[in-house]
């Protein structure tokens, strides 16, 4: 039997179900589950505390990255069918080039910037 190793970006709160602590889990799709807490930890990490491979996995979902290091309103997005990063500033709209870091590659601080924040962007691009 074939090995795989899942990426996909869902919403998650702690729940108690039957007496046993889990997680309600809803993804993407909107289908809705629960998982035994240790199953879950298992299998998901927080988007709080992301390597770069999944930080660069959810570009590849379109999301838009960000790291605490960042200057505030300043996320990566992944472009030209995957072949170079852009630098996003949201507050004015600039974008340049960009290009990870020794210290971006090894770090486990990122994560996914907020919904809110991704309909900031896609407004003032609508706009420019």
């Amino acid at each position: 039997m074939n090995k795989y190793i899942g990426i996909k970006l869902i919403e998650a709160e702690p729940q108690v179900k039957d007496k046993q602590e889990g997680y309600k889990v809803v993804y993407s799709d909107g289908y809705v589950s629960w998982s035994p807490k240790a199953v879950f930890e298992a299998a998901y990490i927080s988007n709080q505390a992301m390597s770069f491979g999944f930080a660069l996995e959810a570009m590849k979902l379109d999301k838009l990255v960000t790291r605490p290091s960042f200057e505030k309103g300043v996320s990566i997005k992944l472009v030209d069918s995957g072949n170079c990063f852009i630098y996003v500033k949201q507050t004015s709209n600039e974008r340049e080039d960009w290009f990870p870091e020794m210290e971006d590659i090894f770090a486990n601080d990122w994560r996914v910037v907020t919904q809110e924040s991704t309909v900031q962007l896609n407004e003032e691009n609508k706009q420019a």
